[in-house]
């Protein structure tokens, strides 16, 4: 059976990223962590669980003894140092710990390429912290993302800046999510094969 963990699932991306996994596989188990323990998505194979992603022993005291996928979808910008720490590197270092002690196939992450630059930054700092395990990690660094047919402003502008350069190309959310979701379970397909 395959058990995915998704730190922060309960939000925009989040949704998007069980959609199309479901989709891939309608009997993977789905254990989404958030604060509230809620998500708009519900079924069978959806377990909400409230914990908080930046404490390891409270979240993996919550988690099945058989995980076989975890991605990290929680980070934001924060003024308050200690605010940012928490909600940013606390839970991929929970993300880290969790995948190393269940074995996992592969860790999935989030990263930034435009925009605030503190944020850029540590997500920089994250994945070479993750690159430091045996798990292996995939990343998809998106510029901004809007949902299907709500282009806003800023990405109007990116998609005509975004003909000259990739890196400022607006994408959907469904795409960021078909994109996390196909690099993770290519990664531990890699890493299964290894073994």
């Amino acid at each position: 059976m395959t058990n995915i963990v998704l730190l922060g699932g309960s939000g925009y991306i989040g949704t998007n990223v069980v959609k199309y996994w479901r989709q891939k596989d309608p009997t993977a188990q789905f254990y989404i962590v958030s604060r509230l323990g809620k998500s708009e998505i519900s079924g069978e194979n959806i377990h909400n669980i409230r914990a908080d992603a930046a404490n390891f022993e409270q979240t993996d005291e919550k988690l099945p003894s058989q995980i076989t996928y975890i991605v990290d979808l929680i980070g934001g910008s924060e003024k308050n140092p200690d605010k940012f720490k928490q909600l940013n590197e606390l839970p991929a270092q929970t993300m880290m710990k969790i995948a190393e002690k269940h074995h996992v196939k592969a860790m999935g992450f989030i990263s930034a390429s435009i925009g605030n630059k503190q944020l850029v930054k540590i997500k920089q700092k994250i994945i070479k912290m993750l690159n430091t395990s045996d798990i292996p990690l995939a990343v998809v660094t998106p510029t901004v993302v809007f949902g299907e047919g709500h282009k806003g402003r800023m990405a109007a502008i990116l998609d005509i800046i975004g003909i000259f350069s990739k890196k400022y190309k607006p994408v959907t959310v469904t795409e960021i999510a078909g994109e996390l979701v196909n690099k993770v379970v290519k990664a531990g397909h890699k890493r299964t094969s290894l073994l």
